[in-house]
Order: C-alpha cells, then structure tokens, then sequence
C-alpha cells in the first residue's frame, strides 16, 4: 500500500536512511553539494490568484547544482489560515507574519514537489505520482530500470536541499509582502476585493473607487512582481533606520539568523527553525 500524500517532515524521514549510491551517499546527503537561489528576483513567478483566491502557494526555486541548474517547485495550502490567526487582533500585515504563516503551513501541511533535473524525472517522478505528492505533470511510465524498488528516497538532492534549508522562506516571504503592499497603493479595488478579505479573514470596510474595467484576477506576472519588488525597494530606500535587517549566510541546519532592528532581545535571536 502506497501513503498518499505527505508533510514536509515525512518527506525528509523517509529519504534519510535509503539505499546509498556508489559513492556511499544518500541523495540526502548530497543535497549540500548546490545552493540555492539567494536574490528575490529569483522567485518572480508566482501565482498569487492561486495563493489569495485558492489558499495555495506554488513557488519555484533556483537551485545551482554541481552540474546545471534545475527549479524546484514546492506547492503547499494553509498559509491565509496562519495569517488569519496572526492577524485576529488587528494587526497590521508585516513581513514577520508572512514568515511565521509560510514556516508553519509549510511544517503542517501536506507538501507537493517536483524538480526540472533528469534524476527526478526518471527516478522519482513516477512514485511521485502514485503518492500524490507530485507538484508538476504526472508521470506514468514506470522507473523500472532507474529506481525499479522505490528505495532511493521521496526525491533528488534538489528537492532535499529545498526541504531542509529556509533561505528560499524569507525571499518568498518578501515577494509576497512587496505584492501586497504595492497592490493596496496601485490597485485599490482589487486589494480591497480579494487581498485584503484573503489576509484579514472579514470586509475592507473603507470606500473604494471603482475601476474603469471590472477586472477580478490579479496582476501576476513577473514584471508586475518585479514592479512591487521595485516599489518596496524604492519606498524605503531612503528611511533611516530600516526595520529589517537580514544576515546573508546560511546553514547547513536549515536556519536563517535574524538580526531586526528595533525589537527586543529575544526576537533579535530568533531563528527561523523549521523542525
């Protein structure tokens, strides 16, 4: 009997302990050997009808293998849910409460995965399918010379590496809070139509002037991801003392420090940890 469907923690588990390859590694293991994408340009393909109308965010992820470069797509639901409980005082959306929602969905939700390299396609893609777990095209031809006993694992070391660092949270993160923010200045009615009641869980409740083409879909595109990304750059660009202050490196523990500005102690040493 196949499990269907998985959470991110399952996913990681039962890769560990697989069969080892020739050179005793675990794909596991050798997702340490590439990177991941590190400027937010690099997640400019969102679908954020997808995200405020269905509840579900798919993000693609650059990662710069040993020998190419591949994107790792993730698709996992819950995240208006999180903000929605984050939110239940009142508050103000900030790019913290984006974090905090995207790490906790991503933690208790079931994850979906899929990569562009060639070991995924003809290795993984298939069990993949047959456990639902598959974010991109189905796969139906069977890896019976490849990976004939489904014992190498749930995916490549792209898909690992993904699983298992949280640099790409904080860029999505970003993304999304540029989005929002430069939606609620440049495209008020839909802001206040879709966004708002998605993020804050009731009504805008402030008038709105209604737009000359009753357009219900987002803007989404990676040119209008671009303009919001720009929009925040430029807002604040020249405001001393900015809230948000992030150190670059990451770790092989899957944390990003966070050094903010401003806050107390505690918050200052945080580590966005996702087990």
């Amino acid at each position: 009997m196949i499990l269907l469907e998985k959470t991110r923690n399952q996913l990681v588990s039962d890769s560990k302990n697989v069969k080892k390859e020739r050179d005793g590694q675990t794909r596991y293991q050798k997702r340490l050997k590439s990177r991941i994408g590190s400027s937010v340009k690099e997640y400019n393909s969102m679908n954020m009808n997808k995200l405020f109308k269905d509840n579900i965010l798919d993000v693609n992820i650059q990662v710069y293998g040993e020998t190419d470069n591949y994107i790792v797509t993730l698709s996992f639901g819950g995240i208006l849910d999180e903000l929605k409980t984050l939110l239940r005082s009142g508050k103000q959306l900030e790019l913290r409460d984006i974090v905090r929602a995207l790490t906790a969905s991503f933690n208790k939700d079931n994850v979906y995965i899929h990569c562009s390299c060639p070991d995924w396609r003809y290795r993984f893609a298939y069990f993949a399918t047959k456990r639902d777990i598959n974010a991109g095209n189905p796969e139906l031809r069977p890896s019976d010379i490849t990976n004939p006993n489904d014992d190498l694992g749930d995916g490549c070391k792209h898909v690992m590496l993904v699983l298992n660092n949280t640099s790409w949270i904080i860029k999505t993160a970003s993304v999304i809070t540029n989005y929002v923010k430069f939606m609620e200045k440049n495209q008020k009615r839909l802001y206040a139509d879709i966004i708002y009641p998605a993020i804050y869980g009731k009504k805008y409740e402030e008038p709105v002037q209604m737009d000359l083409f009753n357009n219900d879909e987002l803007e989404t595109d990676e040119q209008t991801l671009d303009k919001s990304n720009e929009y925040a750059r430029t807002k604040n660009q020249f405001k001393p003392g900015n809230e948000y202050r992030y150190q670059k490196q990451e770790k092989e523990d899957g944390t990003i420090p966070l050094d903010i500005e401003g806050e107390n102690n505690a918050w200052k040493e945080s580590k966005w940890k996702l087990w």
